[in-house]
């Protein structure tokens, strides 16, 4: 991975990370069931609330389950940790070597990411779908991490950038995984969507 791309992805790595850790509501399941009854009214009422419902559980599970993946990213690069346990559950597919590779490369230069004092990162999560054991959603971030000599302290790189973010996550084991994201376009400093969103 290049130097540019590396800091790119870090970037929105950290800017992930912080904004999960400041959004990120920690919600459960909560699980309600349904009596049917004998009118067919009720019954087509109560599974179709109960539709919805589920619907709405499954896109704040995604959700959720996003905004702690990028708050993992930046704890586990800090310092690297490539065998913490929460990798593994919250990432899968073509997300998961990518990260650690990022962790390894952080380990092998003596990098950390950091949030600095007064974070201005954010998320605006929206999902788009949820098909099965496949979401799709769409992220605004403003990253404001920090790459870090971890020796030092320096910080070898504080830009703020703001970047738009399509994820794809699977449903694994019954709990959703980051699988793949793209970052569609990049702005420097709080711009673009940040602004307009």
């Amino acid at each position: 991975m290049t130097a540019p791309r590396f800091r790119w992805v870090l970037r929105v790595t950290l800017l992930v990370l912080t904004a999960t850790a400041l959004a990120c509501s920690g919600g459960g399941d909560d699980a309600t069931g349904t009596t049917s009854t004998t009118s067919p009214e009720t019954t087509s009422s109560t599974a179709s609330a109960s539709s919805t419902t589920s619907v709405a559980d499954a896109e704040a599970q995604v959700q959720s389950r996003y905004l702690a993946y990028w708050d993992m990213y930046l704890r586990v690069n800090d310092p690297p940790a490539p065998n913490d346990p929460a990798i593994t559950d919250l990432t899968t597919g073509p997300a998961l070597p990518a990260l650690l590779d990022i962790i390894n490369a952080n380990a092998s230069q003596g990098l950390v990411f950091r949030a600095p004092a007064n974070s201005v990162s954010a998320h605006h999560v929206e999902v788009t779908s949820v098909d099965g054991s496949t979401a799709e959603l769409t992220d605004c971030g403003v990253d404001d991490s920090q790459v870090v000599r971890a020796a030092t302290g320096e910080v070898v790189n504080g830009d703020v950038v703001t970047k738009l973010i399509d994820a794809t996550l699977v449903l694994e084991g019954g709990v959703w995984k980051v699988s793949d994201y793209i970052f569609k376009q990049r702005w420097e400093g709080v711009a673009g969507c940040a602004v307009s969103s």
